[in-house]
């Protein structure tokens, strides 16, 4: 029974044919011979090796866990008979073997490909990362668990997180204080042993909580997100106006005036929407939120390449540029991407409201960076400033189009799209625009002005759609 649930999960996350398992696989090794070739050698201590291996597994199945893709195709599944105790560990070890093979393995390789390791530290490594699978599991159904039980009992809800924090800072505290001690492994296999115990007794229900209270609520309200999105766009869209102009007149010069009259309404309407959506989905604004605190340190690590002059400032811009959850929106939700497209005139209504958007959340990272700067460094300048409002509306323009002309498809999790290549697309092209500009800075108001004249071709381009 075990065994025919892995394989349903697995088929679900690897493909029918579990071809992307070795994919996964072959790619690690050729990043790993790749750097092994170059002969490129960093020191990194092992204790920065266990905790990075902890924390980014952790963190990708916690977001695995937290799919909504998998919430409904668990739905399917708890509708058949099953033994709670198989599901529960068949599901933990599908989304394990996923995060390890095509998460996991790729930083490991990079790690093992640029120093010098021994047995021991790598299998330290081995066994934070298995621990980290285990344990993100065991407190996500404790999570999950107090929600569906004890949701009305604010006090156990409390006790219950205080038990979830304090075990992630001694699991912490162990990799930090002892990673070096001789029975430092020992520890890590106890705290797994620790997390199958309370997977053992974890309710199969209870992982499938997070999108099944999140579908409830949506269904008492009586409209899911993308459904009010939808209803919005539907009831504030001048192409319906156009359809009903047209269809009265005969004619269509009366249904484009309508979309004219129409299009700042429909542009506060998707602004609304994005807002909302930020609302909902909670990790998307978190990330954001980490993404202005990064801004604010990152002086203090370029503060080293001040010599270089503005080429210091523009890195942080190229950075800043990199904000993966919003600049994915249409990716992520095929909801969202299927009613945009399927509305008359959307290609100017949408993408306008939506690269703004993305320009707002560019400019608030790159004001609180150049702030920073200025307390931390001084010199910046107008130069400085114009060439911010440059790095955020290009990377915003790109990243728009990126979205909308090539969409990522066939992603199986949300931590896919969240660690697709694609993602660093325009951070790589902003960061060989800020070498243009380090070696002649003046070149920044040429590049104003063919930012200006792009914007205008792909307005024009979108109006006459």
């Amino acid at each position: 029974m075990k065994r025919m649930m892995f394989k349903a999960f697995g088929k679900k996350l690897f493909g029918a044919n579990y071809e992307r398992m070795p994919r996964g696989l072959l790619a690690a090794l050729i990043v790993f011979l790749g750097l092994r070739a170059a002969g490129c050698e960093v020191r990194i201590a092992p204790v920065i090796l266990y905790l990075m291996t902890s924390t980014f597994t952790a963190g990708v199945m916690w977001q695995a866990l937290s799919s909504k893709d998998h919430a409904e195709m668990m739905q399917n599944m708890l509708m058949l008979p099953f033994e709670e105790r198989d599901f529960v560990f068949a599901y933990v070890a599908s989304l394990g073997v996923y995060t390890v093979l095509t998460k996991t393995a790729m930083l490991l390789a990079v790690v093992f490909a640029v120093g010098e390791w021994s047995v021991r530290e790598i299998a330290g490594s081995a066994c934070c990362a298995v621990n980290a699978i285990l344990m993100a599991a065991a407190i996500d159904s404790i999570y999950h668990n107090m929600n569906i039980h004890i949701m009305n009992r604010k006090k156990h809800r409390i006790s219950g997180w205080c038990v979830c924090c304090f075990w992630t800072a001694a699991v912490s505290g162990v990799i930090l204080l002892m990673w070096d001690a001789p029975w430092f492994l020992i520890l890590i296999l106890v705290n797994s042993a620790v997390s199958i115990f309370v997977l053992q007794r974890a309710d199969a229900y209870s992982l499938y909580a997070q999108g099944h209270q999140k579908e409830i609520s949506q269904q008492a309200d009586g409209r899911t997100v993308c459904e009010r999105g939808r209803k919005l766009f539907c009831s504030m869209l001048p192409g319906k106006r156009t359809v009903l102009m047209e269809a009265k007149s005969g004619g269509c010069q009366s249904g484009r005036m309508g979309v004219r009259m129409g299009t700042a309404q429909c542009g506060s309407a998707v602004w609304r929407y994005l807002f909302r959506y930020l609302r909902a989905h909670k990790n998307y604004l978190v990330n954001t939120v980490i993404l202005c605190g990064v801004a604010c340190v990152l002086p203090s690590f370029l503060g080293t390449l001040e010599s270089e002059g503005i080429f210091a400032q523009t890195i942080g811009f190229a950075v800043l540029s990199m904000n993966t959850p919003l600049c994915i929106l249409l990716s992520c939700d095929p909801d969202l991407e299927q009613a945009v497209r399927v509305l008359p005139g959307q290609e100017r209504i949408f993408c306008v409201s939506y690269g703004l958007f993305i320009v707002l959340w560019n400019g608030i990272a790159d004001a609180l960076y150049l702030c920073s700067w200025q307390i931390q460094l001084g010199g910046v300048t107008g130069l400085t400033v114009l060439s911010a409002a440059f790095f955020a509306v290009q990377s915003a323009v790109l990243s728009v189009l990126l979205e909308w002309f090539y969409p990522v498809r066939g992603w199986k999790i949300e931590s896919d799209l969240w660690h697709h290549p694609r993602k660093y697309l325009v951070s790589a092209g902003m960061l060989l625009l800020a070498g243009i500009v380090a070696m002649q800075p003046m070149l920044i108001a040429v590049f104003v002005g063919l930012l200006g004249v792009e914007v205008t071709v792909l307005l024009e381009f979108a109006g006459k759609k």
